[in-house]
């Protein structure tokens, strides 16, 4: 009995010993996507952006989310506008900081819970990812609608406000990461369900 429990332990922490740090690295690198561009207004924009002209991009990265910062103005060569900016500022999104939140928890969760580790990982993943896409939906729809109440007469017929929203590579990046940490977690669970059953319980 000694024996099949040590056989028993030592199969439950062999998985870990790879699984949980590519967990914890990967709920790692989401945090680090913060420092990308995860939404930005189209250069074609009519009339600009802010205070960039036409031919000009205004790019959001994930920590002008978290901090309510002023987003960055990729100009392609163009010089800015006289216009003084107005309204480009979103301001801090609850939703952008609760992700991180889940993020952090589920680092940790991979590192240090030992019991019911994977299933906590997966369900920090999967909320941090619904969370990461709400408010990727709500900076898309603020930056329309800034769009649509200053320039809404001088976009091109058949355009919407919402044409002239990019998503950026870093919410993309930061989504499929939360992904490969749901199937990573996912395949642990059923592991040890499997391996549980095989035991009977032990």
């Amino acid at each position: 009995m000694r024996a099949r429990l040590r056989s028993i332990r030592l199969g439950s922490g062999s998985q870990p010993g790879w699984a949980r740090w590519i967990s914890a690295a990967l709920f790692a690198a989401v945090l680090l996507c913060f420092f990308l561009p995860f939404a930005s207004t189209s250069c074609t924009l009519p009339g600009g952006y802010g205070n960039g002209a036409q031919g000009t991009s205004t790019v959001y990265h994930g920590t002008d989310f978290l901090t309510g910062s002023e987003p960055s103005l990729n100009q392609n060569g163009v010089p800015p506008s006289n216009q003084p900016e107005s309204g480009v500022v979103l301001g801090v999104q609850i939703p952008a900081i609760l992700a991180v939140l889940s993020c952090i928890s589920g680092l940790a969760a991979s590192l240090v819970v030992r019991r019911r580790r994977h299933l906590t990982a997966l369900c920090l993943a999967v909320v941090a990812g619904l969370l990461l896409i709400l408010n990727q939906l709500s900076v898309r729809q603020q930056i329309a609608d800034r769009i649509s109440h200053d320039f809404n007469a001088r976009l091109v017929s058949g355009k919407v406000p919402s044409d002239y929203v990019n998503n950026e590579p870093g919410f993309w990046l930061a989504l499929l990461l939360l992904l490969g940490a749901a199937i990573l977690n996912g395949i642990a669970v059923q592991r040890e369900r499997r391996k549980y059953h095989r035991t009977g319980g032990v």
